[in-house]
């Protein structure tokens, strides 16, 4: 069983287990942990389909990142363990499952109430000067019953990306969209609820009511509408992945398409000066309102005190102004956290506009992230019934009313 594990970990992990062949059977990991130095582990999501030069990006500022705390923090060392978001549950159970869970993980999103479920990760403790690294809204939108379950570290957004050699403007409402469609210009769309959620947005409608507050069925009849009419425009397409808009913009295929700017890098390389970058089109009650995407910390359950108190100083030192200016300008595709940093927003313009998506995009709580995952797949069929001309939008919308309830209701149990 031992040689078994000096076999599948690292030469990292040695040192972790050879305090526990040491003391025998007998010490906790907590004495364990306070023999082997200063050592965490960080697990590293990363997007199963993510922009690829974004994602090196990402794991090149990390790295440096790292660099520069160990470097601030002589004796530390931070062994890193980066994963597909696929992996990351598999491997996270089997860590988890012998006591070697990491200190820290850096997620995709705020995936976080089933992990804190199943005990992977703990709760976070921010005094006053930590909170101020923070703006309040995202430290929110990380609670749940009163605890702070993670933390965030930056903020995508989304956005509309076009080819400004063949779509001079960009649309700025969804009518005009149509029109585009109409006149023969090419137009991707993302077929899913949870991305198709910032026209929803457009008509006014939300798919997170309050306790108590009414449905307007009305709304969602108009949404689901709008797409039939959108799919009946031979130019406009609607695809099931984010990839393949990205890929159809970059090959020619569309000149106007929903995107996330995780993508920018790729679709830079690709296009150069023919990258246009708008905010999305507005729906007739109003600006488009779409989810804003967020890269975050959770600590590990399994941790030393010892050992949360160095993930508490990389969490703390990636979140200080020097740090979070240096990620915003250099990757060029996010907005920082931390509310004490004044970015050159007239020098950076794409950063200026991915700013002003940010403030107007929809956060949610991590109880609405669990209902949005909890209708992906449900509504699909419905969608699909929509676009596809089989049933109408006013027979499918009451059904679509029913699913939204019944997620929601099953995240409140």
């Amino acid at each position: 069983m031992i040689l078994a594990r000096f076999l599948w970990f690292r030469w990292g992990w040695i040192a972790l287990l050879l305090p526990a062949l040491l003391a025998g059977c007998g010490g906790s990991r907590s004495n364990e942990m306070a023999s082997m130095g200063s050592t965490i582990s960080v697990m590293v999501e990363e997007v199963n389909v993510a922009d690829p030069l974004n994602r090196i990006a990402a794991r090149q500022m990390l790295k440096e990142e790292i660099f520069e705390f160990e470097r601030y923090n002589p004796g530390t060392q931070v062994i890193l363990e980066v994963l597909s978001s696929d992996e990351l549950q598999k491997r996270l159970q089997y860590r988890a499952s012998r006591g070697l869970a990491p200190d820290l993980l850096l997620l995709v999103g705020n995936d976080l109430l089933p992990l804190k479920k199943k005990g992977y990760i703990s709760p976070i403790k921010l005094s006053a000067q930590e909170q101020q690294n923070f703006r309040p809204v995202e430290l929110r939108q990380l609670q749940n019953n009163g605890e702070q379950l993670g933390l965030p570290v930056y903020l995508y957004a989304r956005l509309a990306c076009y080819n400004k050699k063949r779509l001079p403007r960009p649309p700025q409402s969804l009518a005009e969209l149509i029109k585009l469609g109409q006149q023969g210009h090419s137009i991707g769309l993302d077929d899913s609820l949870p991305s198709l959620q910032w026209v929803y947005s457009g008509f006014g409608g939300n798919l997170f009511p309050g306790p108590g507050e009414s449905f307007d069925r009305e709304l969602l009849s108009n949404f689901l509408g709008w797409l039939r009419l959108a799919n009946l425009q031979p130019n406009i397409t609607f695809v099931p992945t984010g990839a393949q808009l990205s890929q159809g913009l970059s090959d020619g295929n569309f000149e106007w398409v929903s995107c996330s700017t995780r993508w920018l890098p790729s679709l830079r390389k690709q296009l150069g000066s023919r990258l246009g970058l708008s905010l999305l089109p507005a729906g007739p009650k109003g600006a488009a309102k779409p989810i804003m995407l967020l890269r975050t910390w959770a600590f590990g359950a399994q941790s030393s005190d010892h050992q949360r108190r160095l993930a508490s100083q990389l969490v703390a030192f990636s979140s200080n102004v020097v740090q979070q200016r240096n990620i915003a300008l250099k990757m060029g595709t996010v907005v920082p956290v931390n509310p004490g940093i004044k970015l050159p927003l007239k020098a950076y313009p794409t950063l200026g506009l991915i700013d002003q998506a940010v403030r107007s995009s929809r956060r949610l709580n991590l109880a609405q992230e669990n209902q949005l995952r909890a209708l992906g797949q449900p509504s699909q069929a419905l969608i699909d019934q929509v676009l596809s001309g089989a049933r109408p939008p006013e027979q499918i919308a009451p059904l679509l009313e029913a699913l939204i309830k019944k997620a929601q209701l099953e995240v409140q149990q």
